[in-house]
């Protein structure tokens, strides 16, 4: 687990500046067009400039829990990844 929780810390700054960059500029974009910044755009250029970077990234994980995502549920938002990401924001 000690092993794992490196590989986890070598990883944070890839996922902090995708986490960064969606927190700054996506904001007033639909889904899809989201999802092609984060993981098509920025994903990708992450990983050419050798950041390391969780290759099973998710906003989600990061930026909210799994409780929070219940509360907001439990106050009528969907929890459908496009509501979560609003929420987030």
């Amino acid at each position: 687990d000690l092993k794992n929780q490196g590989t986890v810390k070598e990883r944070l700054v890839g996922d902090c500046l995708l986490c960064a960059s969606f927190l700054a500029y996506a904001g007033p974009f639909n889904h899809e067009l989201r999802q092609a910044m984060i993981f098509e755009d920025w994903y990708q250029d992450v990983n050419t400039r050798s950041v390391m970077i969780n290759p099973e990234f998710k906003l989600e994980r990061l930026l909210t829990t799994d409780v929070e995502i219940a509360a907001w549920s439990g106050q009528g938002l969907p929890s459908d990844e496009l509501s979560v990401q609003n929420g987030i924001l």
